[in-house]
C-alpha cells in the first residue's frame, strides 16, 4: 500500500503526552495552483510512511504556491512528514491505471526515495523539549 495513501485514512489522532511538548511546522513549496489542500502527515520511525501509522495529521491552505502545516504539541524525538495536495478535495491520494500517484506529494528535509519511500534517516529531525521545529520540502 502507498506511503502516501495512508495521510487520506480519515481522522487522524494527535498523540498527547505528559511533559514538554513543541510545534512543529512543515513548510511546503511548488504548489502549481490553490485548489483543495495541503494534507500532512507526521511520523515516528515505527510506521513511518505505513497507512494510518501516522501520529498527527493536519490539512493547510495553499497561498501564492505555499502551505504550512503545523503540528501543535510534538512530545520529543525524531519525526518523518510527508505531504500531498489534495487537488479535488476527496481527502485522497489520486492514482493512474498502474497505481502511481497524480497528485504531487514530497516529504520532509526532501528525502528522496526512488520508486517509493525515503528511508526514515534520510528523512527525519530531531524534535527538542521547547522551541519550534520547522522541516521543508518542495513538491
Amino acid at each position: 500500500m502507498s506511503t502516501v495513501h495512508c495521510l487520506a485514512a480519515g481522522a487522524l489522532a494527535l498523540v498527547t503526552a505528559a511533559g514538554p511538548a513543541a510545534t512543529v511546522r512543515f513548510e511546503v513549496t511548488g504548489f502549481d495552483n490553490t485548489k483543495g489542500r495541503a494534507r500532512c502527515g507526521l511520523f515516528v520511525e515505527k510506521g513511518w510512511g505505513e497507512e494510518g501509522k501516522n501520529v498527527s495529521g493536519v490539512d493547510a491552505e495553499i497561498v501564492d504556491g505555499k502551505a504550512v502545516c503545523t503540528f501543535p504539541e510534538v512530545k520529543p524525538g525524531r519525526y518523518g512528514a510527508i505531504v500531498y495536495h489534495d487537488k479535488n478535495g476527496n481527502e485522497k491520494m489520486d492514482r493512474n491505471f498502474l497505481g502511481i500517484p497524480s497528485e504531487s506529494y514530497c516529504f520532509s528535509q526532501n528525502a528522496q526515495g526512488g520508486m517509493g519511500v525515503p528511508k526514515f534517516a534520510a528523512a527525519s529531525f530531531a524534535v527538542s523539549e521547547s522551541g519550534d521545529t520547522v522541516t521543508k520540502c518542495k513538491l
